[in-house]
């Protein structure tokens, strides 16, 4: 399905586990969704340079190094991306709770069997990228010299 105006919704997907990507990206595609796709801190921020910021992010927690909690942080903590809103998947329930705190817009507990939670990602999908309504795509802010 296409956004209300007739265009796809870009979408970051930040995930270090490839087989959950491709579950994810799967799902989102049949949305019309544009994916990008990274697998760590270093990836997400780069991609989160890029000309055009995406329209939601989905970021799993469990990046390489614990990083996930620093780039949520980061993501909410600049002012040019802190509208973005971003899905974050976490298993720890202290990790949930300092999701919640760094600014989360939805906070999507990881169940100990990879069926149950891979059974959400299509009424996911169909939520967030049918239902709500989405910031309007936008250009990233040049950097300051």
């Amino acid at each position: 399905m296409l956004g209300k105006r007739g265009t796809s919704t870009d979408v970051l997907l930040i995930e270090p586990d490839s087989e959950l990507a491709s579950l994810l990206v799967a799902s989102l595609d049949s949305h019309d969704a544009v994916v990008r796709t990274a697998t760590n801190h270093e990836e997400a921020l780069e991609s989160l340079r890029a000309p055009r910021y995406p329209q939601l992010i989905i970021l799993d927690l469990d990046l390489p190094a614990d990083r996930g909690l620093d780039l949520l942080r980061a993501i909410k903590g600049s002012t040019d991306r802190r509208h973005i809103p971003t899905i974050v998947f976490a298993a720890d329930p202290a990790a949930i709770e300092h999701a919640w705190d760094a600014g989360a817009n939805c906070v999507i507990r990881k169940h100990d069997h990879p069926e149950e939670f891979h059974a959400l990602f299509p009424r996911l999908s169909r939520f967030w990228l049918a239902a709500a309504t989405l910031p309007r795509k936008l250009q990233a802010r040049a950097a300051p010299n």
